[in-house]
């Protein structure tokens, strides 16, 4: 570990390493800053998202009223489909969230896997923020995978519905 620290070192006192490195450890980029920079981007999107309720549909922000893409899924969702829509990909979100988050708690056999799954998810719906995750095939993947494992029924769960009389199936 201390090698490794002083190779460090020793690589930022070369100013080709240096100054890109400082660079890219500022939290201020140009690219992000100003009317035209991704945060003026996001502000413009969000005085749209509340000028139309409804929508304004897929890409048009990017076409019409920002060079690039919002970079916030929530955002583009009341972009694509309206407030409707954006309330129904949040609620899609806490409720799978909170269903993960349940069921991890509760001991058996998939207990460690639902733990992992809702944490995977709790990250992407976290980076969601940031960037547009809702296109990521493994977001809908994981969201499966959570609600897919919350409603399984292992042989013990089949077990004791049957004692109790109220197994289905």
């Amino acid at each position: 570990m201390a090698g490794l620290a002083a190779m460090l070192v020793a690589v930022m006192q070369v100013p080709e390493v240096r100054g890109p490195l400082r660079e890219r450890a500022s939290l201020r980029q140009g690219y992000d800053v100003g009317p035209e920079g991704r945060f003026g981007g996001q502000q413009k999107a969000i005085g749209l998202m509340l000028d139309t309720p409804l929508g304004i549909g897929p890409f048009t922000c990017r076409e019409v009223y920002h060079h690039e893409e919002v970079h916030n899924v929530y955002i583009t969702q009341s972009h694509n489909a309206g407030w409707l829509g954006a309330f129904a990909y949040i609620a899609s979100v806490l409720l799978t969230l909170a269903v993960g988050m349940r069921r991890a708690w509760r001991p058996g056999p998939l207990q460690g896997f639902l733990a992992v799954a809702t944490a995977t998810f709790a990250g992407v719906v976290v980076e969601g923020m940031v960037i547009n995750s809702d296109h990521w095939r493994h977001f809908f993947i994981v969201m499966g995978l959570i609600w897919g494992c919350a409603d399984a029924r292992t042989a013990p769960d089949r077990q004791a519905a049957r004692r109790e009389g109220d197994d289905d199936g």
